[in-house]
């Protein structure tokens, strides 16, 4: 996870299994990134309907459980805050939510950041506009110090898009200490 506050790590791909904190992880990247070093970012889930949903369900309670964030946006229920389900602004940037069958939510804005949420779920075009991935990415190539964090439960290995990102990237592996000689290894379900 130190890999996401390298600045001289451009994209993350995290391929976990089903409800092994792949959101939490995402959330927290969002988190530090409102408070610590904001910008304008994008968050694509695979469906608009998802993205409102993920806003509201997800990442309306982290900013009101946490003071820090709470404190960033307690101006964010007045009128004109410019804040919504799918938009929300802070002092510094912005996160949109968006889902990745929308191309002109996909393209409309230059963003330093992209959090792609289970992109195995994503179309493989958004309408005539082709990949909604590369769609995405390129909304960052205005910033010299762009980061791209892809997330995904793998589907079929064939098909799946978080696997060809995970075969492009450095294959690194989560370790975890031996309980018998604290030796770092990945874990596996043998052990």
């Amino acid at each position: 996870f130190r890999a996401i506050d390298d600045p001289n790590v451009k994209q993350v791909t995290l391929k976990f299994s089903a409800q092994m904190a792949k959101t939490e992880v995402e959330l927290n990247c969002l988190g530090k990134w409102i408070h610590q070093d904001p910008s304008p970012i994008l968050f694509v889930q695979p469906t608009d309907e998802m993205a409102k949903s993920f806003s509201k369900e997800r990442v309306d309670p982290m900013i009101r459980d946490t003071p820090v964030l709470r404190e960033i946006f307690k101006d964010s229920n007045k009128r004109n805050s410019g804040n919504n389900i799918s938009h929300k602004m802070f002092p510094g940037g912005y996160v949109a939510f968006v889902g990745s069958n929308s191309p002109s939510k996909l393209a409309s804005r230059p963003v330093r950041r992209v959090l792609f949420d289970e992109i195995d779920r994503f179309p493989l075009s958004t309408g005539d506009e082709g990949d909604p991935i590369a769609l995405a990415k390129n909304r960052t190539k205005t910033f010299y110090n762009s980061q791209v964090v892809m997330v995904s439960t793998p589907t079929t290995e064939i098909n799946s898009k978080i696997h060809k990102s995970y075969l492009s990237s450095t294959m690194e592996e989560w370790h975890t200490p031996c309980p018998s000689c604290e030796e770092l290894q990945p874990l596996e379900w043998e052990r």
